[in-house]
């Protein structure tokens, strides 16, 4: 007998590698189908998934602390530097553009957007003296991190990068509609042999006999 141009006639000389590798070449592949988002979970990608965005999308900060020119605070670790505290930047909110001039730092949160001029950003463990007072503050600065701690912009993905490839399961982690997608492939089992035995007939059977539920 042959199916798609395969040959499956029974055969006791093949090894179960030969019978695996006929069953891939029998070329069945899933119906592609578009279905709702809720219902996508734990289908298979038909396509790939395309970002349309940078991630991140913008230069944010790594840790919760203090956006500096690092020309600024290059001496910190031989004496502590003060810095006047400008502004703050808030993750979450919509990004307001700021600016650090040479002596100020601005007070920053972790994945809050790193302002425009600011090369390093301070870990809050790394400074001292923050006292905020009638809408001007100082920080002293003591010693610099080995890392800048800014994760750049589309650092994760460029626009056009592949986010998800065809192949993978779906899951929440894409965050965007699912277009086509495959439902997992069903498998049946055939028990045949003068060996197996319905379950709960009563007779005895021997104990090394497989049964089948």
């Amino acid at each position: 007998m042959k199916s798609a141009g395969v040959d499956i006639r029974p055969t006791s000389h093949r090894t179960v590698d030969e019978h695996r590798c006929a069953v891939d070449r029998l070329g069945v592949s899933p119906r592609v189908r578009s279905v709702p988002i809720h219902s996508a979970v734990g289908r298979v990608l038909a396509e790939d998934i395309v970002a349309d965005h940078a991630l991140p999308a913008f230069d944010n900060s790594a840790v919760d602390g203090f956006a500096v020119r690092a020309a600024d605070v290059d001496g910190a670790g031989r004496a502590p530097v003060r810095l006047l505290v400008s502004a703050r930047s808030v993750a979450g909110r919509q990004p307001v553009p700021l600016h650090v001039l040479p002596g100020q730092c601005v007070q920053i949160m972790t994945g809050a957007v790193v302002p425009f001029g600011a090369d390093v950003v301070i870990p809050v463990e790394r400074t001292s003296g923050f006292v905020e007072s009638f809408g001007s503050a100082e920080v002293t600065v003591h010693s610099l991190d080995s890392k800048s701690n800014i994760r750049a912009r589309a650092s994760d993905l460029e626009v056009g990068d592949i986010a998800v490839g065809v192949g993978t399961m779906v899951t929440p982690r894409p965050g965007r509609p699912v277009r086509r997608s495959r439902p997992h492939p069903r498998s049946g089992r055939i028990v045949s042999g003068c060996r197996c035995a319905l379950d709960g007939i009563g007779d005895p059977r021997p104990r090394d006999r497989t049964r089948e539920r």
